[in-house]
């Protein structure tokens, strides 16, 4: 190992005063949830048409989009994390005065939403143009959002620091990654059981990297931040604090042994004051030599019990797969 001071100079990453991120390599970040809602809109309205024996229906408009995206350079490479829910109206006609309307939800977070299409019945064709939908319409839908995946994994209308013209870049950096598993295929597994007006939840998952690394994507602040974007503050010691995502998630750690297990009390600010769950964290290497984590939550109010899972599975478990790169498949 060099000493301070010495050392190839083509290997030391120097501070610049004009702040320039030289061949994109320090993690920049960009927000491009506007793109995407203003893409989806450009996508989906007026090219989602259909004929079949009840008429023609197609997309009219959307109500809203909720959710957001943002891209990670780092090294000439780039990963995205996307979250999209999207609900819009369709209209069918049948050539008459009479129009079938109806709705369609999904939500976006890899290359195959899955697509609900409701109907406000009260016509003769309401079924009819429901099942139209159902059967031409939902393959539209998903064509569509392919090619938005496909840009969302090039960057949307990404404009980070780019490298030096004439630079050469890894070819791997420049493949665009394979779609996120859906819930489906996933490996992860969660159940949730009731334990009088409590509810408990367990999730099992594995990442590519090594027990005690996982143990540090829970515990160093430098990490927490980048894969969940927001401020944290995180003790690590026994008995001492901890804050996640500006304020959402507060608790205390109990019990912290490197790679092998986290004990916490947890909760969440809009919980009942004084209302803690118990979090159990286990590290261990798995058969394949991938990091296996068995989450174990008891204690969680009832009516918090799904927003409970989905921050878990959404905003901890899938980004920091994502953004560090730990995924047991190629993530986007």
């Amino acid at each position: 190992m060099a000493k301070i001071g010495e050392g190839d100079s083509r290997w030391i990453v120097e501070h610049r005063d004009d702040g320039a991120n030289v061949n994109s390599w320090h993690w920049s970040e960009k927000d491009i949830t506007l793109w995407a809602k203003t893409r989806v809109k450009e996508l989906l309205v007026g090219n989602i048409k259909v004929k079949g024996a009840p008429g023609e229906a197609e997309v009219k408009s959307l109500i809203k989009v909720d959710g957001d995206a943002t891209v990670y350079n780092r090294k000439g490479g780039l990963k995205t994390v996307y979250d999209l829910t999207i609900t819009g109206k369709w209209e069918g006609n049948d050539g008459s005065e009479e129009v079938t309307k109806g709705e369609f939800k999904l939500e976006v977070f890899d290359e195959d939403p899955e697509i609900f299409i409701t109907v406000e019945y009260g016509t003769k064709n309401d079924r009819a143009f429901k099942q139209l939908m159902e059967k031409e319409g939902i393959p539209l839908i998903h064509a569509q959002m392919e090619i938005f995946a496909g840009e969302v994994k090039h960057g949307g209308d990404l404009k980070l620091e780019t490298p030096d013209e004439g630079t050469e870049i890894p070819k791997e950096a420049l493949k665009p990654a394979e779609p996120l598993p859906s819930t489906a295929t996933s490996k992860q597994k969660t159940t949730t059981s009731v334990k009088s007006l409590n509810h408990d939840l367990r999730i099992e998952d594995q990442f590519r990297t090594s027990p005690s690394e996982l143990y540090l994507a829970f515990t160093d602040e430098r990490r927490v931040k980048g894969y969940t974007g927001q401020n944290c503050e995180i003790s690590t010691e026994e008995k001492g604090a901890f804050m996640l995502c500006n304020g959402l998630v507060r608790g205390t750690q109990i019990k912290l042994e490197r790679g092998k297990r986290i004990q916490q009390k947890w909760r969440m600010e809009k919980w009942n004051a004084g209302t803690y769950s118990d979090v159990r964290m286990e590290f261990s290497e798995d058969e394949d030599g991938l990091a296996k984590l068995v989450l174990t939550q008891t204690g969680i109010p009832a009516e918090h019990r799904y927003e409970t899972e989905e921050h878990w599975r959404r905003v901890i478990l899938e980004r920091m797969k994502v953004v560090l790169g730990i995924g047991t498949a190629r993530y986007i």
